[in-house]
């Protein structure tokens, strides 16, 4: 690897590395990286796979299982017209290309990581708490309306991924800066345009309007009716939408968070498949005939 070229990924994987010897991630993710060095590559992806796996505690394990199967139906069609440039986009994602190294993702993959983190110590410390006030919960309220918006924020690279792999499959000139340059509403249509509407699943639970509302400064949290408040711009005027926190917490706030782990999850099953038959199968059926 030329280290000038790809700077941006070396730091940015390198700070992963930092949190992760941390402990940040939790004690499995610090043992796995501690081992990581003595592994093949196919053996840590596994193990990575398997603490996933059995993490029963997970909320929304089985919308990961769907997506992830999009992921890969995305993969195996676009691998069975070009398998080299099918690798190098996937590739480009985390390291960026050799000519655009800037268009590397894995600095966007680890603030979403971070941030959710947070997010759950916040969570943590205030549950501690004896008495909760207003501000404890605005302070989570922020924290979860921030998740989110790096969420969709990375999920908008994810989908210049998912439009390169589509088009790969279609024969298609690959201009990655052309998509790079696009809003995430282009975006999503773009992808929904190229692939008729097959992979719906995959974008239609990416609230935009939240996501804007949270670009432009207008998203705030009301303690007193427990309401996300959320003011967008619509028809040349400011309209106001409001979320409950059920609504919010287990219906908006996981989507992002779903569609990121069957991404990499998903990713890690394909190169496992070229290292190893037999435990791709294994994965796989861990995975999806529990």
């Amino acid at each position: 690897m030329n280290d000038e070229k790809f700077n941006d990924f070396l730091q940015a994987a390198n700070e992963l590395d930092d949190l992760s010897l941390e402990g940040y991630f939790g004690e499995d993710v610090k043992g796995l990286v501690e081992r990581r060095d003595d592994m093949e590559t196919t053996n840590y992806l596994v193990e990575c796979l398997d603490n996933w796996i059995k993490d029963e505690e997970q909320f929304g394990k089985e919308k990961v299982k769907e997506l992830m199967l999009i992921f890969f139906e995305l993969y195996t069609n676009a691998l069975k017209t070009d398998g080299q440039k099918t690798i190098d986009v996937l590739t480009c994602f985390w390291k960026g290309t050799l000519d655009n190294p800037g268009v590397e993702c894995i600095s966007s993959y680890m603030e979403f990581a971070r941030i959710n983190t947070d997010l759950k110590l916040i969570l943590s410390e205030v549950q501690r708490k004896s008495n909760t006030v207003s501000s404890d919960k605005k302070k989570i309220a922020t924290a979860v309306i921030t998740a989110y918006s790096k969420g969709v924020e990375l999920i908008g690279k994810i989908l210049i991924s998912c439009i390169l792999l589509e088009k790969i499959e279609q024969g298609q000139e690959l201009k990655i800066m052309e998509i790079y340059d696009l809003t995430l509403y282009k975006k999503i249509n773009l992808f929904q345009k190229l692939s008729n509407g097959r992979y719906d699943k995959l974008v239609n639970s990416i609230n935009r309007s939240i996501r804007n509302a949270d670009a432009h400064l207008n998203t705030y949290f009301v303690p007193s009716r427990s309401e996300f408040v959320f003011k967008i711009k619509k028809h040349n005027k400011i309209i106001t939408e409001k979320l409950d926190v059920p609504t919010m917490l287990m219906e908006v706030y996981p989507q992002p968070g779903w569609i990121v782990q069957a991404f990499v999850y998903s990713s890690m099953l394909l190169i496992i498949s070229n290292g190893s038959k037999d435990k791709f199968n294994e994965k796989v059926k861990q995975i999806f005939e529990k």
